[in-house]
């Protein structure tokens, strides 16, 4: 099978011995118009910062952050707070959430690890 090199106005055969040429990407452009008026309605007047700048910010107010999910770092733990009752598991997930530069370690408690594992939650909690 040969390779192909995109370009923007024929799609041509390179040869497998051949170099393949040096293509230079045309910029994509969406399909759909960019509305900055929702987007400006969605952040308001928060800030906006990276993953990586979270750690030095001395600003406590809610700030929209940058970043991506990337894994779970441990599995889901459940404990219950008082021995005697099991009717209020509690549950902990830690994920991995990184950008461009860094990656952090968060932890989500009870509801919120509720709504992203359910399954897991029941099951757990249906094994006591």
């Amino acid at each position: 099978m040969k390779p192909y090199v995109s370009d923007p106005e024929v799609l041509t055969s390179v040869a497998s011995e051949s170099k393949i040429p040096q293509v230079i990407v045309p910029s994509i452009q969406t399909s759909i118009v960019s509305n900055c008026s929702i987007l400006d309605e969605f952040i308001g007047n928060m800030g906006v910062i990276r993953l990586s700048d979270l750690r030095n910010s001395k600003d406590d107010s809610p700030t929209i952050v940058i970043a991506w999910y990337d894994s779970v770092f441990e599995g889901i733990d459940m404990w219950y707070p008082d021995e005697k009752d099991t009717n209020q598991p509690r549950f902990c997930l830690k994920i991995n959430v990184r950008d461009e530069i860094t990656e952090n370690i968060f932890a989500l408690f009870d509801e919120e690890v509720k709504r992203v594992a359910f399954e897991t939650c029941g099951v757990l909690a249906s094994i006591v």
